[in-house]
């Protein structure tokens, strides 16, 4: 008798070589996580959602912005105009806020296949009166920020500066609201080749290199200003602004955690933002037709048709000391004053802005004006929060 077990053979069903199939599947997979596939299919994942694409999540984000925007405006009274006009420092009273809702839509998008996306940038304001606290002054209002309206320049004794002789008045807001082309033309790229380039601005109005200042402080780089590449660094983040006709670096403050418990990093427009040439070597290509400015100060002679207009934190807030000499009634305070955007690092996405900017007129002594008795005060005209 033959007393070897026997073999018995066992056809497998169906269901069973599925499982044995999976089971290998799921072994092969943990392998490939464990050796870094796990990252792989995070990033896909990520790519797909992040990328400036339609279909995307954040292709409607991009497209009309869902969190809320507003713009509040705080203008500055002299409150000692007579003795001003005859050389006396001026004295300012901060008046406001003024609040507006603050609306943005990208318009005429048209994707292209080098993976950039051309866009124009329609932006609009809607006036806030219980934000306001039920402020009116109705015609500073309408001259900075509407088309229509009577004409009540802010300081009479500005002269009209060559180039803008054209226009039926001066404002730094005038013609923009509801403006499909004010802003310019954008080309960004989308991130779907890679979210190293994610939102990173591509060109601007057709050029790479503008006419506003010399190189390389014209050159069109930095973010197109609403999203950036994730994994950022404690090192700075940068965006183009049209509005100032050059690229604003924002360095690294600090990390911060919100009221949600959300951690981040912060970035402020440090004394280095709209630094000169005395603080940051290169910086005098920033200087127009020669003459540079204090540092802290931005010239707008050359963005702005030639209007005698200098940007500036509000309250010359990080700016040469020389200036507070210059008026009466500033207080520069970091937490109330500071240009600060707070940002998930991870995503490369605000969390919190607060662009505060100040704009000032340079104001001169002119033939048959007894002004200053020649001489050149920078005055300051309204701040935006």
């Amino acid at each position: 008798m033959d007393s070897a077990p026997k073999r018995i053979k066992k056809k497998l069903s169906c269901c069973e070589i599925t499982l044995i199939v999976l089971g290998s599947l799921s072994a092969v997979m943990g392998i490939v996580m464990v050796s870094g596939g796990y990252q792989a299919m995070f990033d896909a994942i990520m790519k797909s959602q992040m990328a400036v694409a339609e279909g995307s999540a954040s292709y409607d984000m991009w497209r009309v912005p869902p969190m809320p925007l507003y713009l509040q405006v705080y203008f500055f009274n002299i409150s000692n105009p007579d003795e001003f006009v005859k050389g006396a420092k001026p004295i300012l009273q901060e008046v406001g806020p003024f609040c507006y809702r603050e609306y943005h839509e990208k318009k005429e998008i048209v994707f292209h296949p080098n993976n950039t996306v051309t866009f124009f940038q329609q932006r609009w304001w809607i006036w806030d009166a219980e934000m306001s606290g039920n402020h009116t002054v109705d015609d500073i209002i309408d001259n900075v920020m509407n088309e229509t309206g009577p004409y009540h320049p802010i300081l009479p004794i500005l002269p009209i500066p060559p180039g803008i002789k054209d226009y039926d008045r001066f404002g730094w807001f005038y013609g923009r609201n509801l403006s499909l082309s004010y802003d310019g033309q954008f080309n960004m790229m989308t991130g779907e080749d890679t979210l190293d380039n994610l939102g990173a601005i591509d060109w601007w109005n057709k050029t790479r290199e503008t006419q506003f200042f010399d190189y390389p402080c014209n050159v069109v780089e930095g973010s197109a200003g609403e999203m950036w590449p994730p994994n950022l660094q404690k090192d700075f983040v940068q965006f183009y602004s049209s509005d100032l006709c050059m690229t604003m670096k924002l360095h690294y403050k600090e990390e911060i955690e919100d009221s949600h418990g959300i951690s981040g990093y912060r970035y402020w427009g440090s004394n280095l933002t709209f630094a000169n040439g005395s603080v940051v070597a290169g910086n005098e290509c920033y200087c127009v037709k020669g003459t540079c400015a204090p540092t802290g100060l931005l010239s707008g002679e050359s963005c702005r048709m030639g209007s005698p207009s200098y940007i500036s934190f509000p309250h010359f807030l990080n700016a040469d000391p020389y200036l507070l000499d210059t008026v009466e009634g500033l207080d520069p305070q970091e937490d109330k004053h500071a240009f600060v955007m707070d940002m998930i690092p991870e995503l490369g996405t605000p969390m919190w802005v607060a662009a505060r900017m100040q704009i000032n007129m340079l104001v001169r002594p002119y033939p048959g004006n007894a002004l200053g008795r020649g001489k050149i005060e920078l005055v300051v005209v309204f701040s935006l929060f």
